[in-house]
């Protein structure tokens, strides 16, 4: 009788520590984020653009001496889980007042997989897309990451190409030579224009030269809060 019972409940133990272990893997196979690729957005790539409120860039036509301020009034980074893709991507959403204009605008950055570099045919970009044409509006561009020489991104509307990596630029009497020139040709729709933007690490376009309207925007004064 002892024996039988004994058995029993080895038996009755045996078919729990089944149960658990089933229960374990039924768990940790349903769970929604379970090989999921995440994608952030590197750091070097903020570094171009990613500053805190309170910071500002102030430039001047060199026309018409006319003088436009940039102010980062917001920014915030959020990561969003796609199922479908599965993926989860870093977004980054800033936004900046151009008294220029006179309005707010806003800019927003993410990971872009259907993105493709026709020169690599890379699965994916990192693109900076703006409403205004930061710093003086006029259209939307990307900055491409990893920025190389040749790097397009093939829009119908807007066509962007880099042109340069290591143009050079004189700010408050320091000379710097690593300044990524993009160049930008917008379709009819947006005012049909032909842009250079010139970006500089850890300071944000330093220079935009709208050459449709022989407009030369430079950096003459900024304040960057990181």
């Amino acid at each position: 009788m002892k024996t039988n019972l004994n058995k029993t409940l080895a038996f009755l133990v045996n078919i729990a520590t089944i149960l658990t272990i089933s229960s374990c893997k039924r768990e940790s196979g349903g769970n929604p984020e379970s090989n999921i690729s995440i994608y952030n957005i590197p750091q070097d790539f903020k570094d171009y653009f990613y500053f805190a409120p309170g910071s500002y860039w102030i430039y001047e036509n060199q026309r018409n001496h006319s003088i436009d301020s940039v102010y980062i009034v917001s920014r915030n980074s959020t990561n969003t889980l796609d199922p479908s893709r599965k993926i989860k991507q870093e977004t980054i959403f800033i936004q900046y007042y151009d008294s220029y204009y006179g309005v707010l605008f806003e800019n927003y950055t993410k990971i872009c997989p259907t993105c493709v570099d026709d020169l690599t045919n890379f699965r994916y970009s990192l693109t900076l897309a703006s409403k205004s044409g930061f710093p003086t509006g006029g259209g939307g561009y990307s900055l491409m990451y990893k920025a190389r020489v040749g790097l397009k991104i093939d829009q119908v509307l807007n066509p962007i190409e880099i042109k340069s990596i290591s143009d050079s630029i004189i700010y408050d009497g320091k000379t710097y030579t690593d300044v990524i020139r993009l160049y930008t040709k917008s379709s009819i729709l947006f005012n049909d224009r032909e842009t250079q933007i010139y970006y500089l690490k850890n300071f944000g376009i330093v220079r935009k030269t709208d050459l449709t309207k022989n407009d030369d925007w430079v950096l003459i004064r900024c304040n960057i809060i990181k």
